[in-house]
């Protein structure tokens, strides 16, 4: 079964051969142990026989300082989404994980068959992007006039970009906007349906119209807004965290087969582990998640110094060794 067969299969809750997979890797210690292991992410990623692989688009403003609050947010010129840079890995000089959508395809879907995840920034994150973390959860508290503004824009804006992230060839849509913490969201769920849904759901719609599966990634616990991120039409969570309060299980025996969760290694608890407890989590996941379909294996977010490589060869093994058809 071909890459694209496999994810297809598992997104459509049709039983692959094995369950899909995929690997978050966002840090400098992982690339240089890579590199002097394996000659870098790629030949490792192929000796995983991963699936899939999240590319890169930039946001409206590019990495730098931060601005003072929102009125200057909305003042400062953003990035222009038909700039052909922003879909290359110019705008991350040095880092050889963030690799732009264009080299994407080229390296992981056209020379490896590989799924390619075209990420396009949501409403909070977008704004993180022009202010630090405490100033964007003031801005939501204190002005929210100008932050449903700005969320119109954002929405417009990154509709735009995943619009031409498709066109290039990117298969799967990902917002990426994270919403949640431990326990509960980062903001009153009120906050969240008049601030981030009509950005959201500008976005949303362009994957929807145009037939190309829609994503979410957002860290934390985030159920009271479920319903609503189904109904819209989004097809694939990731990574539905545990370790912040999510129940994999029940968010399945909810939502059945209008929605693949995608995930499954929290990167929280995966240090304390030992490889059996990893090799018996795999095997439970694929058990209870993924055996008829409707779940991808990933980490919850990207691997750090502190999960071992071993933990990381013994979980995609097991993964790999269990035949679903």
């Amino acid at each position: 079964m071909t890459h694209r067969e496999r994810v297809f299969r598992a997104i459509n809750f049709e039983t692959p051969d094995r369950v899909p997979m995929d690997l978050w890797i966002i840090d400098d210690y992982w690339m240089a142990m890579l590199k002097e292991k394996y000659g870098g992410m790629d030949p490792f990623l192929d000796m995983l026989d991963v699936d899939l692989f999240m590319a890169f688009t930039n946001m409206p403003r590019s990495p730098g300082n931060y601005l003072s609050g929102i009125e200057e947010v909305l003042d400062t010129p953003w990035e222009d989404p038909d700039d052909f840079r922003l879909y290359t890995q110019v705008h991350r000089p040095g880092k050889d994980y963030y690799y732009g959508l264009i080299e994407a395809i080229e390296r992981h879907k056209f020379q490896r068959g590989r799924v390619i995840l075209g990420w396009v920034v949501g409403v909070y994150e977008g704004l993180q992007g022009f202010l630090d973390t405490e100033q964007t959860l003031l801005e939501f508290a204190l002005h929210k006039k100008e932050v449903r503004e700005f969320s119109e824009r954002l929405g417009e804006w990154s509709a735009r970009v995943a619009h031409n992230a498709i066109d290039l060839g990117a298969d799967i849509l990902l917002i990426s906007d994270d919403w949640g913490q431990n326990g509960s969201m980062l903001f009153n769920p009120k906050d969240w349906y008049e601030l981030i849904l009509p950005g959201f759901r500008k976005i949303v719609q362009v994957g929807v119209e145009r037939g190309v599966p829609v994503m979410v990634h957002s860290d934390g616990y985030i159920e009271p807004v479920l319903d609503t991120v189904v109904e819209l039409g989004v097809r694939i969570l990731h990574p539905v965290q545990e370790s912040a309060g999510m129940d994999q299980l029940k968010v399945r025996q909810k939502y059945g087969d209008r929605l693949c969760l995608y995930g499954g290694l929290d990167v929280r608890d995966l240090p304390s582990m030992s490889l059996d407890e990893v090799e018996r989590l795999v095997r439970t996941k694929i058990e209870t998640l993924g055996r008829n379909g409707g779940w991808i294996m990933c980490t919850s977010h990207s691997v750090a110094e502190e999960i071992s490589l071993e933990k990381i060869l013994r979980a995609y093994e097991v993964a790999k060794s269990i035949r679903l058809s």
